[in-house]
């Protein structure tokens, strides 16, 4: 018994795998229009892609989202632009109502239909004005910045805030406002300014005391002085 084997067409047969093998994954390229379709491809190739597919469907999700921010803020700009005409429709007829020498009963009349006009309008608009179907100026979205500055706070509100009562809060005053003065043994003149003078700042229990004769103060002071003295 023997066995045969042609080694010519076995290697012709493996070059052809690799061909076909070649054009099937040179096909797969050009329809996915990628370099880099599958493991086989190269293992750290196809991780350094999926790396950057991820950042890149990153990216495009944020300029989707700024996208539908900006369209959300343009929605409800044009609703303030309108709510602000009203209002300045409003202060014009308070006004010309306010005018009682001219203004007979039938143009106050007509000033009060029109303001209840406006008045509803401008209800309407809060009501109404929606992106994505959510009210915007209703106060439902609730609030939420930071101002930078040393002496401005955060401001924070959220949607269960409750708003102010119509009639405002009460505040209970425990203590009257007494005039602030100025009570000295000797008169503060630009003379004897220069020899040094100590003042004593006293407000709500808390005292300061300001010496001229040290520091920053007094070297201001001799400018003073000096300048008084240039000028005189």
């Amino acid at each position: 018994m023997r066995i045969r084997s042609n080694a010519t067409s076995l290697n012709t047969l493996r070059h052809s795998d690799n061909n076909l093998r070649n054009v099937r994954s040179s096909i797969e390229k050009l329809s996915s229009g990628t370099k880099i379709n599958s493991a086989a491809d190269g293992p750290a190739s196809l991780i350094a892609s999926e790396r950057l597919r991820g950042q890149i469907a990153g990216l495009r999700q944020a300029y989707s989202n700024n996208e539908n921010a900006i369209a959300m803020f343009q929605t409800a700009e044009g609703a303030l632009s309108e709510a602000s005409n009203i209002l300045i429709r409003l202060k014009q007829l308070s006004v010309h109502a306010a005018n009682e020498a001219v203004n007979d009963d039938s143009m106050l009349a007509a000033d009060q239909h029109e303001v209840e006009n406006l008045l509803s309008t401008l209800d309407r608009i809060v009501k109404t004005a929606e992106f994505n179907g959510r009210i915007l100026l209703d106060g439902s979205m609730g609030a939420n910045g930071a101002s930078v500055g040393n002496n401005i706070r955060f401001v924070n509100a959220e949607t269960w805030t409750e708003a102010s009562p119509m009639e405002g809060y009460e505040v209970d005053i425990t203590q009257v406002a007494t005039q602030p003065y100025i009570r000295g043994s000797v008169p503060l003149t630009v003379q004897n300014i220069g020899e040094g003078v100590k003042i004593l700042l006293s407000e709500g229990g808390r005292n300061v005391e300001v010496d001229t004769r040290f520091g920053k103060v007094k070297e201001n002071i001799e400018e003073v002085l000096s300048n008084y003295k240039q000028d005189s």
